[in-house]
């Protein structure tokens, strides 16, 4: 670290302070890498609170999907103390205001404070906190700083609050770059399965399992308890349940048809597009889930280009034979609702699906009698030539 110039007596700490935010920019680049978080963040915090002369100190990470804030590194406190509770209003003023460190010893100047001193004072009692450091940067928390009383018994001053105000956002920064690092490791992840599902369904063309196969590999992908797989004939209007995962409903058994009109699916059906549905009453009683994604399969008709659906693929254009379902999304804290990235990737999968479906059809539709269900003759014989000439080469 390049050193600063000598400011005087006066400024020592000053100066130990901005010598902490120089080197705070290259500890926290290894924060968006480190495979170990806390590893990287212990130096960090320990050197802040040794530049303050603070008893000690603790950083909480957020966990956005059950907005709760568990406890990271600490040397206040044993580090399994219970997560932190993050109502929505403290988490979307501390996300659009710039946080600004405050103690719990004062009455917190705004609401949405107060409420969180209110709902964590119990988890927040092994804490001998002095200050506390919200991490927020770009519309989002990253978790919360917390310094011990100093040594020298002072309070805070408003310069050292307005030191560690940018301090935060440095952190918030850096846990910001990693969360977004986490999320396109995660992308490439989902984009593999979605070409490995891909290649399993184009590698068969019975429709059967297909539909098996399509069903198993979306309950999976989306973290789901249920799903179903109906096919749709567009002739008569009706739905036909062709495929059930882990389901056990009452009124349905596979075959059964359902006519389109007035049906809970008829918007996927007619807007050729997915459909989130997280209210009881948008969902039939028969089904028995608390939340469902349902998308449609469609076909690109012959001639079109080909590649992943985007913008440049018009769905009007598409034609649907059929829409899958899947129910109750799991989550740590139980049931929850699917989101906007679920429906993209799904209806994505079920676009090469839909166009295997087809082909599965056409193929059985060229080779299979439609009333006896059995092999056509010149297919029949083909085939037997086929494994003649295969046993004779063996």
């Amino acid at each position: 670290m390049a050193k600063t110039a000598p400011l005087g007596p006066g400024f020592s700490l000053l100066e130990r302070l901005i010598g902490t935010l120089s080197d705070l920019g290259e500890l926290a680049a290894d924060v968006a890498t480190a495979p170990n978080l806390k590893l990287v963040l212990r130096p960090i915090l320990g050197r802040i609170v040794r530049d303050l002369g603070a008893e000690g100190g603790a950083v909480f990470a957020m966990k956005h999907d059950s907005r709760r804030m568990e406890l990271l590194i600490s040397d206040l406190a044993p580090e399994k103390s219970p997560p932190l509770t993050l109502t929505e209003v403290t988490e979307r003023f501390w996300a659009m205001e710039d946080p600004f460190p405050f103690s719990p010893d004062e009455t917190p100047g705004y609401d949405a404070n107060r409420l969180f001193v209110a709902d964590n004072r119990i988890a927040l009692a092994a804490f001998p906190t002095e200050i506390w450091v919200p991490l927020a940067v770009r519309g989002r928390v990253y978790g919360l700083a917390l310094l011990g009383r100093k040594r020298d018994a002072l309070p805070y001053s408003p310069l050292e609050r307005n030191i560690l105000s940018v301090m935060g956002r440095q952190i918030a920064v850096a846990l910001h770059s990693r969360a977004q690092r986490t999320e396109q490791a995660r992308a490439r992840t989902e984009l593999h399965q979605y070409q490995q599902i891909g290649l399993k369904i184009h590698s068969s063309l019975r429709a059967g399992a297909i539909h098996r196969l399509l069903v198993r590999e979306a309950v999976s992908l989306v973290n789901a308890r249920r799903g179903i797989l109906l096919t749709y004939d567009e002739a008569r209007k009706e739905l036909e349940l062709v495929e059930a995962f882990n389901c056990s409903f009452k009124e349905w058994e596979l075959g059964k048809r359902f006519p389109l009109a007035g049906n809970w699916l008829e918007p996927v059906i007619s807007e050729k597009t997915g459909m989130l549905l997280d209210a009881l009453a948008e969902i039939p009683t028969e089904v028995e889930c608390y939340s469902c994604l349902a998308v449609p399969l469609l076909v690109r008709r012959q001639g079109s280009r080909t590649g992943p659906l985007s913008e440049e693929f018009d769905p009007a254009e598409m034609p649907v034979v059929g829409v899958l379902c899947v129910f109750d999304r799991e989550e740590r804290r139980g049931i929850g609702a699917f989101t906007d990235d679920d429906k993209d990737g799904l209806m994505s999968m079920a676009v090469t699906a839909g166009a295997s479906i087809e082909n599965a059809r056409l193929y059985e539709q060229a080779t299979v009698d439609g009333l006896t269900r059995l092999f056509i003759r010149r297919h029949f014989d083909q085939k037997l030539a086929d494994e003649l000439d295969r046993a004779r080469r063996n």
